[in-house]
C-alpha cells in the first residue's frame, strides 16, 4: 500500500478544530540543526499543523475501493472501513478520512488534515502496522524544501501514527509514535551537504515499528 503519488490526526471534541502544531520532538531535533538550515527549515517545520476533527461522523455515500484513486481497504481496523486520500482546501490541501459502514452509508470521519506551508503536503505512504496489539494507520508525509542558491534543498518528513480511540471509536493520533524523534527529518541538503532521513519509506518504517513498539 506504498504510495508514491503526490497526494492527515483526529481528536474527540465539540464540533470544532483543534489544531495541534508539529510533534514536540523537533524541539530537540532542531538543536542539531546548523546554520541557513536551522533558520529556514525549522522555521517552516515549527508553523507546520494537522488539525482534527468532531466528534460526529456525517453520513455520506461510502467511496468505492480504488487504490488507485487513494481509497484503501481498512478491514485491518474495522471491517468493511475504507480510507480515503482527499484533496481538501487552499489551508490544508490534503485530508485522511475514514468511512464507516452505517445502513447501506458510511459514517466519514476526517483523521488528518495536513498543511500548506509554501508548498502541498505529499502523502508518501500509507498503511497499516500494529503496535501494542492494536493495529494503527501510517502514513508518511514530506514537504518539499527548495533554496537552492544555498544549497539547502529535499524533502521534510514526519511519520504519522493514528488508533482507536476517543468516544466515537474512530482514530485518534497515537502522539507517542507521532511525537518520537526518529520519526521527523530532512531529506535532502544542507549548505551543499548531505542530509538523510531513513524512514521515509514503508519498508523501513515497518522495520522501526517492529523495534521501538
Amino acid at each position: 500500500m506504498d504510495q508514491s503519488r503526490p497526494t492527515c490526526d483526529c481528536a474527540v471534541t465539540s464540533r470544532k478544530y483543534l489544531t495541534t502544531g508539529l510533534p514536540l520532538s523537533w524541539a530537540f531535533r532542531r538543536r542539531r540543526l546548523n546554520g541557513v538550515f536551522a533558520k529556514i527549515v525549522c522555521g517552516l517545520l515549527m508553523s507546520l499543523t494537522t488539525s482534527a476533527y468532531a466528534v460526529a461522523g456525517d453520513t455520506v455515500a461510502c467511496p468505492v475501493l480504488s487504490p488507485k484513486n487513494g481509497v484503501f481497504s481498512a478491514d485491518q481496523i474495522y471491517r468493511d472501513s475504507l480510507i480515503a486520500i482527499e484533496n481538501g482546501g487552499e489551508d490544508y490541501p490534503v485530508i485522511v478520512s475514514l468511512f464507516l459502514p452505517s445502513d447501506g452509508y458510511c459514517k466519514k470521519y476526517v483523521v488528518a488534515k495536513y498543511s500548506h506551508e509554501g508548498v502541498d503536503p505529499v502523502v508518501d505512504s500509507l498503511f497499516f502496522e500494529k503496535i501494542d496489539d492494536q493495529v494503527n494507520l501510517i502514513t508518511i508525509v514530506h514537504w518539499a524544501v527548495n533554496h537552492r542558491g544555498i544549497g539547502t534543498f529535499g524533502n521534510i518528513y514526519q511519520v504519522y501514527a493514528y488508533k482507536r480511540g476517543g468516544q466515537t471509536g474512530a482514530l485518534v493520533e497515537n502522539t507517542e509514535i507521532t511525537n518520537n524523534s526518529v520519526m521527523t527529518g530532512m531529506d535532502g541538503y544542507d549548505n551543499g551537504r548531505p542530509i538523510t532521513f531513513k524512514y521515509k519509506t514503508a519498508g523501513a518504517t515497518r522495520k522501526l515499528l517492529k523495534k521501538i513498539k
